[in-house]
């Protein structure tokens, strides 16, 4: 196949097509009876030109799909779906708070005042930094400050973690952190993330109101999640929504925000669904009022039969606390084999079993939230881990 660049897009040859041009030519040059085995000289050299010409062609082949936002990565995604008016959504800060102890009185110095490597900094067990974010004189005693992680993104903090200081100050005893994060961090959206979200953002134009007013909502900037639920029936459905309304579901993003995208997308007629209000002035001086709804945590209950192989030793406080970082969408019915899948990831040469539970009584392997504003939550004190080692 040669090389075109065409209505039919761009094609390129393949290594074996540039290897077997290239032993043409070799031939033509030097006769045809050279040889051009693998592990000759002059097959060698063919090889390696080869190699270097796929690479070339490769780069080529990437530059040409970057233009389709649903295989470019990196910066020039980012590019492509600002065509469409959508931003990578960026990571957040985790924030905790630490309890400071001095025997004299001193000043920390912090982010308000100082770089991030000019400001007081202590570390948890993992390793995590964490830097004081208000420049403090603190007394004798104890003084409960807030600190954020150095490293943007979701950082998890366990309670009584953090004790090792960083920056040393003459005169700081003891530092540790009662409870665990006030604030977890979010990682920056994924490029497959953003990718599914700029397909959803061309839905903001449709005729269908549902997709639009969904994709609307999550071009919210700090949205983390939207779901529009409607009910085309008389009569209410199996989840309250009364007939011919539509129940929408939002997490982050402010009121007045959420409030502008409905005022703009509901459709004229439609009855609404939700504890929330929002008022949204018109045009003409009259009002609008919108509702929806907050999802709500619902706790669920983990349990962990984990057996360590080859002699692997298991940490079960840190097993928690990664398996309590998972997060659940509204209504996503969670089973044990996620889980599981989860675990093996961070932890190498076990064998386990896990079940689930709403109550911490019935236990099951799949779980499902009460209602499609409930979304699962796992805290480290819900899990439950059996090391069966020991029995």
């Amino acid at each position: 196949m040669p090389n075109s660049f065409d209505g039919n897009g761009l094609q390129v040859m393949t290594q074996r097509e540039v290897v077997e041009d290239l032993t043409q030519d070799f031939q033509n040059i030097y006769g045809e009876d050279i040889n051009v085995d693998s592990n000759s000289p002059d097959g060698q050299i063919i090889n390696i030109l080869a190699q270097c010409i796929e690479d070339n062609y490769e780069l080529l082949s990437q530059v040409y799909t970057s233009f389709d936002p649903d295989q470019a990565i990196g910066n020039v995604l980012d590019q492509r779906c600002a065509i469409n008016g959508v931003q990578r959504k960026a990571g957040t800060y985790t924030y905790v708070v630490i309890d400071v102890t001095c025997d004299r009185s001193v000043t920390l110095p912090g982010l308000d005042q100082n770089s991030v490597d000019d400001s007081y900094t202590v570390s948890d067990s993992e390793g995590n930094q964490f830097v004081l974010v208000t420049t403090s004189p603190i007394s004798t005693g104890s003084n409960s400050l807030v600190f954020r992680a150095k490293n943007i993104g979701q950082v998890e903090v366990l309670p009584n973690t953090i004790n090792t200081p960083v920056t040393v100050v003459l005169g700081v005893t003891e530092l540790n952190n009662p409870g665990a994060a006030t604030e977890v961090g979010k990682n920056e959206e994924t490029d497959a993330e953003l990718r599914e979200r700029r397909k959803r953002s061309v839905s903001i134009s449709n005729v269908g109101y549902v997709e639009g007013m969904q994709a609307a909502l999550e071009n919210i900037y700090d949205v983390t999640r939207a779901s529009v639920f409607q009910n085309r029936t008389n009569v209410t459905d199996q989840y309250g929504i009364p007939g011919h309304s539509v129940w929408v579901i939002v997490q982050g993003g402010t009121d007045a925000e959420i409030g502008e995208v409905l005022d703009a997308k509901m459709a004229p007629g439609i009855g609404m669904k939700g504890a929330q209000t929002v008022v949204v002035p018109q045009a003409d001086g009259s009002v609008e009022t919108y509702n929806f709804d907050r999802p709500t945590p619902e706790l669920l209950y983990v349990t962990l039969d984990i057996t360590p192989l080859n002699g692997q030793a298991i940490d079960p406080d840190y097993i928690k606390g990664q398996v309590a970082s998972m997060s659940f969408n509204p209504y996503e019915t969670v089973d044990s084999s996620s889980i599981i899948c989860y675990t093996k990831s961070i932890q190498d040469n076990i064998a386990l079993t896990c079940q689930i539970s709403t109550d911490g009584t019935t236990w099951e392997t799949v779980a499902t939230p009460s209602n499609l504003d409930k979304y699962f939550y796992i805290t480290t004190a819900s899990i439950t881990i059996n090391d069966m080692s020991e029995s």
